[in-house]
């Protein structure tokens, strides 16, 4: 037997099983019988939940009423500007009744109280702005 030959045989036992097994594949119908399974595609997280936003409030801004305050004197021109308050000395930074200086200048200060900024003027300011409103009247 010549070896060509002897391929076509074989090749011929080893097509027939597998031509059977793929005609009887596709003669064979399969029925599932499961129930009460859950479906493998479906989503497993929860859906999306709707977000309710709680009313708005309405801020009332309470009037701040700031401390009374009196600059008695000042040097602001040096390293390290001063004021006198109440024959205190103060510098930038300092409190002075609950109130944080934060500016020094000619003009006067500038103080933060509750997150509010208040300007009192220097004492040479203040009798300008005094003089100017007993014209006025």
């Amino acid at each position: 037997m010549k070896p060509i030959a002897a391929g076509y045989i074989i090749g011929f036992f080893l097509f027939i099983p597998g031509f059977l097994s793929r005609a009887q594949a596709q003669t064979v119908k399969t029925e599932y019988a499961a129930f009460n399974l859950r479906d493998p595609f479906a989503k497993q997280l929860p859906g999306a939940v709707p977000v309710v936003k709680p009313p708005e409030a309405v801020s009332v801004k309470e009037k701040i009423v700031p401390p009374a305050i009196v600059v008695e004197g000042l040097v602001a021109g040096g390293p390290v500007p001063q004021v006198i308050i109440g024959g205190n000395i103060f510098r930038i930074g300092d409190k002075v009744q609950d109130a944080a200086i934060t500016a020094i200048t000619k003009e006067g200060i500038e103080v933060v109280y509750k997150l509010e900024m208040f300007s009192y003027p220097a004492p040479s300011r203040a009798m300008v702005i005094k003089r100017e409103e007993e014209d006025d009247k």
